[in-house]
């Protein structure tokens, strides 16, 4: 299967490389401990150092005698085929780390597993007049991490699998990147997240939210014109009322 389309690339000269580089991945994880390939994977170590997983990889190929130069060029490329075929996959965290190169992870996750869905997701946010470049090709990248995650294809992406994410980036990256929101619009119009789902990330985000009367309860005001009064202010401020309490 991985030496034919749609795991076979599409560039004949570089092919011969790719296929190397999967035998040479596979080899390493046959040294590994375990039953399955995921077992081997996550019994390998090589998501411990995040993004700097290389070492990993370059320090068996020395066990074995065999020059890491020459071959650790096409380990990235064939782990990236592996994992799109869904014969891997890692952690949230490690992919949310830049573990794989993204715009490969993107390209390679479309061909391999899903080529509509993903052209679907570009055509919609070309869609948007609203939306910029940027936030669609963070949509798709997106999207291939939870794929690369999770399994399946972009239409079985749910509403906790894209909170997982989102607060994975941030605390791994320290930071959001932007088109949160772009991407759960995208996702919603492409028929995935569920029926039930709610139409906008700001709604999944006030889920759960406590009632202006649970909130004020927690401050234990005696004087009930006090908490009566607080409760109405912040129902004649809602929906848009938020708490850090």
């Amino acid at each position: 299967m991985l030496s034919r389309p749609p795991c076979k690339l599409d560039n004949a000269g570089s092919e011969p490389n790719h296929r190397h580089g999967i035998v040479m991945v596979l080899d390493w994880l046959e040294d590994q401990p375990g039953q399955t390939w995921q077992e081997r994977w996550q019994a390998s170590g090589i998501e411990q150092p995040g993004a700097a997983w290389r070492p990993v990889i370059k320090q068996w190929l020395h066990e074995h005698g065999l020059k890491a130069a020459l071959r650790m060029p096409a380990a990235g490329l064939a782990l990236t085929t592996l994992i799109s075929a869904d014969l891997l996959r890692p952690s949230v965290d490690w992919l949310a780390a830049g573990a794989s190169r993204r715009g490969v992870l993107v390209r390679s996750t479309a061909r391999i597993r899903d080529p509509q869905g993903f052209e679907r997701l570009r055509e919609l946010g070309a869609s948007l007049q609203d939306v910029r470049s940027p936030n669609i090709s963070a949509a798709l990248c997106r999207g291939a991490l939870i794929l690369a995650a999770k399994g399946g294809t972009p239409t079985g992406i749910t509403v906790g699998d894209v909170l997982e994410l989102f607060e994975t980036q941030a605390a791994v990256l320290q930071r959001m990147t932007s088109g949160t929101e772009v991407f759960y619009r995208l996702l919603h119009q492409l028929g995935a997240l569920r029926e039930a789902a709610p139409q906008n990330l700001r709604e999944v985000r006030n889920l759960g939210q406590p009632t202006p009367e649970e909130l004020i309860d927690r401050y234990g005001l005696r004087c009930r014109p006090v908490p009566d009064l607080l409760v109405g202010y912040l129902r004649e401020r809602q929906p848009g009322w938020t708490t850090t309490a």
